[in-house]
Protein backbone atom coordinates (compact mmCIF):
# COMPACT_ATOMS: atom_id res chain seq x y z
CA UNK A 1 0.00 0.00 0.00
CA UNK A 2 2.78 2.70 1.09
CA UNK A 3 4.04 1.75 -2.84
CA UNK A 4 0.65 3.02 -3.92
CA UNK A 5 0.57 6.48 -1.72
CA UNK A 6 4.34 7.42 -3.09
CA UNK A 7 3.21 6.68 -6.27
CA UNK A 8 0.47 8.88 -6.06
CA UNK A 9 2.61 11.47 -4.61
CA UNK A 10 5.09 11.12 -7.81
CA UNK A 11 2.54 11.89 -9.81
CA UNK A 12 3.25 14.31 -12.79
CA UNK A 13 -0.39 14.97 -13.58
CA UNK A 14 -3.88 15.42 -11.62
CA UNK A 15 -5.38 12.31 -13.75
CA UNK A 16 -2.20 9.57 -12.39
CA UNK A 17 -2.43 11.27 -9.21
CA UNK A 18 -6.25 10.08 -8.98
CA UNK A 19 -5.55 7.10 -10.52
CA UNK A 20 -2.86 6.29 -7.98
CA UNK A 21 -5.27 7.59 -4.64
CA UNK A 22 -8.38 5.36 -5.98
CA UNK A 23 -5.97 2.37 -6.46
CA UNK A 24 -5.05 2.53 -2.81
CA UNK A 25 -8.47 2.75 -1.60
CA UNK A 26 -9.73 0.33 -3.92
CA UNK A 27 -6.64 -2.03 -2.32
CA UNK A 28 -7.23 -1.24 0.95
CA UNK A 29 -11.25 -2.42 0.70
CA UNK A 30 -10.19 -6.08 -1.38
CA UNK A 31 -7.63 -6.33 1.68
CA UNK A 32 -10.55 -5.84 4.14
CA UNK A 33 -12.93 -8.19 2.63
CA UNK A 34 -10.56 -10.80 1.80
CA UNK A 35 -8.81 -10.38 6.12
CA UNK A 36 -12.95 -10.21 7.18
CA UNK A 37 -13.42 -13.46 5.45
CA UNK A 38 -10.32 -15.75 6.55
CA UNK A 39 -10.27 -13.89 10.44
CA UNK A 40 -13.58 -15.65 10.28
CA UNK A 41 -12.88 -18.63 9.35
CA UNK A 42 -9.98 -19.01 11.53
CA UNK A 43 -12.11 -17.66 14.58
CA UNK A 44 -14.81 -20.43 13.77
CA UNK A 45 -12.55 -23.41 13.02
CA UNK A 46 -10.19 -22.40 16.69
CA UNK A 47 -10.78 -25.06 18.99
CA UNK A 48 -12.43 -23.81 22.35
CA UNK A 49 -9.77 -22.26 25.07
CA UNK A 50 -6.93 -22.45 22.73
CA UNK A 51 -4.91 -19.08 22.18
CA UNK A 52 -2.83 -20.18 19.61
CA UNK A 53 -3.68 -21.88 16.47
CA UNK A 54 -1.27 -23.63 14.82
CA UNK A 55 -1.01 -24.99 11.24
CA UNK A 56 -1.98 -28.75 12.69
CA UNK A 57 -4.56 -27.57 13.72
CA UNK A 58 -6.10 -27.13 9.85
CA UNK A 59 -5.00 -30.72 8.83
CA UNK A 60 -7.15 -32.98 7.05
CA UNK A 61 -10.52 -30.38 6.80
CA UNK A 62 -10.16 -29.87 3.62
CA UNK A 63 -12.50 -32.92 2.77
CA UNK A 64 -14.53 -32.64 5.95
CA UNK A 65 -15.36 -29.39 5.34
CA UNK A 66 -15.20 -28.36 1.94
CA UNK A 67 -16.84 -25.00 1.69
CA UNK A 68 -14.68 -23.68 5.10
CA UNK A 69 -11.43 -24.86 3.11
CA UNK A 70 -12.33 -23.82 -0.09
CA UNK A 71 -13.51 -20.27 1.35
CA UNK A 72 -10.05 -20.08 3.42
CA UNK A 73 -7.88 -21.51 0.67
CA UNK A 74 -9.59 -18.56 -1.65
CA UNK A 75 -8.99 -15.96 0.60
CA UNK A 76 -5.23 -17.14 1.13
CA UNK A 77 -4.85 -16.92 -2.75
CA UNK A 78 -6.16 -13.70 -2.89
CA UNK A 79 -3.69 -12.63 0.00
CA UNK A 80 -1.17 -14.35 -2.44
CA UNK A 81 -2.05 -12.15 -5.51
CA UNK A 82 -3.74 -14.62 -7.81
CA UNK A 83 -5.54 -13.94 -11.04
CA UNK A 84 -8.88 -13.54 -10.92
CA UNK A 85 -9.21 -12.89 -6.38
CA UNK A 86 -9.37 -9.13 -5.48
CA UNK A 87 -5.84 -9.53 -4.07
CA UNK A 88 -4.27 -9.74 -7.96
CA UNK A 89 -6.14 -6.63 -8.71
CA UNK A 90 -5.77 -4.51 -5.78
CA UNK A 91 -2.07 -5.14 -6.15
CA UNK A 92 -1.65 -4.57 -9.98
CA UNK A 93 -3.84 -1.15 -9.74
CA UNK A 94 -1.62 -0.14 -6.69
CA UNK A 95 1.97 -1.25 -8.49
CA UNK A 96 0.92 0.45 -12.26
CA UNK A 97 0.88 4.33 -11.07
CA UNK A 98 4.32 3.49 -8.46
CA UNK A 99 6.19 1.59 -11.90
CA UNK A 100 4.82 4.78 -14.29
CA UNK A 101 6.13 7.27 -11.81
CA UNK A 102 9.41 6.21 -13.53
CA UNK A 103 11.32 6.72 -10.14
CA UNK A 104 14.05 4.07 -9.16
CA UNK A 105 12.98 4.33 -5.91
CA UNK A 106 9.44 3.50 -6.45
CA UNK A 107 10.59 0.99 -8.49
CA UNK A 108 12.73 -0.92 -6.00
CA UNK A 109 9.88 -0.51 -3.29
CA UNK A 110 7.48 -2.49 -6.13
CA UNK A 111 10.63 -5.15 -6.54
CA UNK A 112 10.27 -4.70 -2.76
CA UNK A 113 6.66 -5.70 -2.25
CA UNK A 114 6.40 -8.55 -5.24
CA UNK A 115 9.15 -10.16 -2.92
CA UNK A 116 7.48 -9.60 0.15
CA UNK A 117 4.52 -11.49 -1.90
CA UNK A 118 6.55 -14.62 -2.58
CA UNK A 119 8.05 -14.84 0.76
CA UNK A 120 4.22 -14.80 2.27
CA UNK A 121 3.34 -17.59 -0.69
CA UNK A 122 5.13 -20.32 2.00
CA UNK A 123 2.55 -19.42 4.37
CA UNK A 124 -0.64 -18.96 2.52
CA UNK A 125 0.33 -21.75 0.44
CA UNK A 126 1.03 -24.16 3.06
CA UNK A 127 -2.50 -23.26 4.80
CA UNK A 128 -3.83 -25.05 1.96
CA UNK A 129 -1.70 -27.73 1.66
CA UNK A 130 -2.25 -28.98 5.08
CA UNK A 131 -5.95 -28.36 4.85
CA UNK A 132 -6.21 -30.68 1.85
CA UNK A 133 -3.05 -32.85 2.04
CA UNK A 134 -2.29 -33.69 5.39
CA UNK A 135 -4.13 -36.43 7.65
CA UNK A 136 -6.00 -35.30 10.66
CA UNK A 137 -4.42 -36.56 13.93
CA UNK A 138 -6.98 -35.97 16.32
CA UNK A 139 -11.03 -35.49 16.47
CA UNK A 140 -12.99 -33.00 14.79
CA UNK A 141 -16.33 -31.90 13.85
CA UNK A 142 -17.29 -29.63 11.41
CA UNK A 143 -18.35 -26.54 13.45
CA UNK A 144 -21.91 -25.00 13.61
CA UNK A 145 -22.02 -21.45 11.46
CA UNK A 146 -24.60 -18.78 12.59
CA UNK A 147 -26.86 -17.13 10.38
CA UNK A 148 -24.87 -13.94 10.37
CA UNK A 149 -21.04 -15.52 9.65
CA UNK A 150 -22.84 -17.93 7.14
CA UNK A 151 -23.69 -14.24 5.35
CA UNK A 152 -20.59 -12.81 6.14
CA UNK A 153 -18.69 -15.53 4.21
CA UNK A 154 -20.99 -15.38 1.50
CA UNK A 155 -20.54 -11.86 0.45
CA UNK A 156 -16.43 -12.02 0.89
CA UNK A 157 -16.14 -15.24 -1.15
CA UNK A 158 -18.50 -13.17 -3.67
CA UNK A 159 -16.58 -10.06 -2.70
CA UNK A 160 -13.28 -11.72 -3.55
CA UNK A 161 -14.42 -13.04 -6.99
CA UNK A 162 -16.31 -9.89 -7.90
CA UNK A 163 -13.75 -7.40 -7.32
CA UNK A 164 -11.09 -9.88 -9.17
CA UNK A 165 -13.03 -10.37 -12.04
CA UNK A 166 -14.56 -6.51 -12.25
CA UNK A 167 -12.24 -4.41 -10.39
CA UNK A 168 -11.55 -2.20 -13.38
CA UNK A 169 -15.80 -1.00 -13.07
CA UNK A 170 -15.01 -0.35 -9.69
CA UNK A 171 -11.80 1.61 -9.16
CA UNK A 172 -13.12 3.56 -12.17
CA UNK A 173 -16.16 4.31 -9.79
CA UNK A 174 -13.52 5.40 -7.21
CA UNK A 175 -11.68 7.40 -9.53
CA UNK A 176 -14.69 9.56 -10.18
CA UNK A 177 -16.17 9.66 -6.56
CA UNK A 178 -16.33 12.96 -4.74
CA UNK A 179 -13.45 11.66 -2.47
CA UNK A 180 -10.78 12.28 -6.03
CA UNK A 181 -12.54 15.63 -6.23
CA UNK A 182 -11.94 16.64 -2.92
CA UNK A 183 -8.42 15.42 -3.19
CA UNK A 184 -7.94 17.53 -6.55
CA UNK A 185 -9.59 20.65 -5.22
CA UNK A 186 -7.18 20.88 -2.31
CA UNK A 187 -4.32 21.29 -5.29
Amino acid sequence: MLVGFVGAGLSTTTEQRDTAIAAVAFYMLTYAVTNLGAFAIVTLLSQKNDRRTEFEDYNGIGFRSPVLAFSLSLFMLSLLGMPLTAGFIGKVLVFRPALEAGNTMVTILVVVAVLGSAISAYYYLRLIVVMFFKDRTSDWHTPKMAAPLTAALVITVLGVFYFGIFGDSVISKFAQSPAAGIVRAEK
